[in-house]
């Protein structure tokens, strides 16, 4: 079996979190790949790598030279602790040599660059540590300009590289785009990196090693000490994703992964005995009991409800209005629909400066009767591919937000579908999942 196992910033945020990362990496020879992280916060408060680089740009932009010369210092002085306490033979000081005269001599407009040296250094440390071959992953990841992966020229690159194809580590975050510029995928993109290299290993699982012990039924900042999901659909996550769940990036989903069959699993870095959560293509038939796998959420939803007479007759209507919030750039997350209402739930940021404007262009488009725009919602969404074929889960839900004494303002459900999706008053929120959770978890 091939691993590629990925490993997040608090796992390697120091020496001593690398030693214990390390340990992991060679228990199992299957463990052939490895995508590394720059070090993350080691504390409450603590600054990460990428982050003290972001305000290194941000300085050298503004000419702050103070600026330049903290966040510089910061970078440095965290990498020499790192290679002193791991005690290996490794050049540092050329390297940060390197990224020093590349910023004075190209400035902020290296702004990518800059940012992934933290990746890029700590890889080519955990390769020192591991004995490993480092591959800088700009060498055969290519991006395109909306900061996501092409397959294409990725696979192409990756079959020309004349480097090994085991125990070998590989920087997460970035690649280059197709004039060689490097260029990174958006935060969280080292989870996206490990995804890629699971498809050009043929891999059979995908370790995704964070500091959490795997994917949650619930939010743990609401719900007390909720379950962990033992195994998940890439589907239902994504589901539990888009709402807010967020133990890796959604858009390391990548549907090669999927097609190929590969299993992301989830781990504890520093609790490496828990069984984590398993996220497979298909759900097995000894999966979690019951029909509801998690519940997510989030506030900042606003609800534009049109109403029109004998809305149903109106050939094209709902197109016509969803048209015209697609001319204004503005993405619908969820339709509800009755004979004569039509609801565009929407993020509330995106009618920022935009709502009459909006109204306008509707009442023009559509000539509804009437139009309301109603703010301060929050979406709860209830996820399990078996609630198609198990009656009662909206009953369920229903009294569960009955129970808490929480109206509900809509509700959003296709055919088959693996989630219900409940709008409510964002004041009703924390309640309304706790009572959730209660309902079909406790």
């Amino acid at each position: 079996m091939t691993i590629v196992a990925k490993f997040g910033g608090s796992s390697l945020a120091n020496a001593e979190r690398i030693i214990q990362a390390c340990d992991i990496i060679q228990s199992s020879h299957e463990r052939s790949c490895i995508v590394v992280s720059a070090p993350g916060a080691q504390y409450p408060g603590d600054i990460k790598v990428t982050d003290a680089l972001g305000m290194l740009v941000n300085a050298m932009r503004d000419r702050d030279e103070q600026g330049v010369k903290t966040a510089r210092a910061f970078v440095q002085q965290r990498f020499e602790a790192i290679v002193d306490d791991l005690n290996i033979d490794f050049d540092l000081q050329t390297h940060l040599r390197v990224i020093r005269e590349a910023c004075e001599r190209n400035g902020c407009s290296a702004k990518d660059w800059i940012i992934s040296r933290g990746e890029w250094l700590n890889a080519q440390i955990v390769a020192k540590k591991l004995g490993y071959t480092f591959i800088d992953a700009e060498d055969f990841i290519c991006l395109n300009g909306n900061q996501r992966w092409n397959p294409e020229y990725t696979k192409a690159a990756w079959r020309n590289l004349d480097l090994p194809r085991e125990r070998i580590v590989v920087p997460g975050y970035y690649g280059r785009d197709n004039v060689e510029q490097t260029r990174t995928f958006k935060r969280g993109g080292s989870d996206i990196t490990g995804a890629i290299m699971a498809v050009l290993l043929d891999a059979q699982k995908y370790e995704n090693w964070t500091d959490v012990d795997g994917v949650l039924v619930a939010d743990p900042r609401i719900t007390q000490n909720p379950l962990c999901i033992p195994e998940i659909t890439y589907l239902e996550l994504r589901e539990l994703a888009y709402m807010g769940a967020r133990v890796l990036n959604p858009e390391s989903l990548i549907p090669e992964l999927r097609q190929k069959g590969i299993t992301v699993h989830v781990r504890n870095t520093f609790n490496p005995d828990t069984p984590g959560t398993k996220i497979v293509p298909e759900a097995t038939e000894d999966r979690i009991p019951g029909s509801v796998v998690g519940i997510a959420g989030r506030k900042g939803f606003s609800s534009i409800d049109i109403y029109s007479y004998l809305m149903q007759e109106q050939v094209g209507f709902v197109g016509t209005a969803t048209a015209k919030l697609a001319v204004h750039d503005i993405s619908i997350d969820h339709v509800p629909t009755g004979i004569d209402m039509l609801s565009l739930v929407i993020a509330s940021d995106q009618l920022d400066g935009k709502a009459d404007q909006i109204q306008r262009a509707l009442q023009q488009s559509n000539d509804p009767d009437s139009m309301v725009i109603t703010n301060d919602l929050a979406l709860i969404c209830v996820v399990g591919s078996a609630m198609a074929n198990n009656p009662g889960v909206l009953m369920r839900a229903a009294k569960a937000f009955a129970d808490a004494d929480v109206n509900i303002e809509l509700v959003s459900q296709a055919r088959g579908e693996k989630s219900m999706v409940f709008g409510i008053k964002e004041d009703d929120y924390e309640r309304a999942v706790t009572s959730i959770y209660a309902e079909f978890f406790e």
